[in-house]
């Protein structure tokens, strides 16, 4: 059974972080079978793409900041 957004929103907003085993639980509810490992991965190039988009919005508005003064 497929869970809406809000229902896996309620599931990272319980958790202090998200593990592989709860990456593993998500993706089973959307169908999708993956092992502890293919978790972890899943999981480290997840956390890498956000630290990158992070990363370029600061520094863009870094560069903002900068070209209005």
């Amino acid at each position: 059974m497929k869970k809406n957004s809000s229902e896996q929103s309620n599931i990272l907003e319980k958790s202090e972080q998200l593990t592989p085993q709860l990456v593993m639980k998500m993706l089973k509810d959307e169908g999708q079978i993956v092992s502890i490992s293919d978790a972890e991965a899943i999981l480290e190039f997840l956390r890498k793409m956000a630290n990158i988009a992070v990363s370029n919005y600061l520094n863009q508005n870094t560069l903002n900041t900068d070209q209005n003064r």
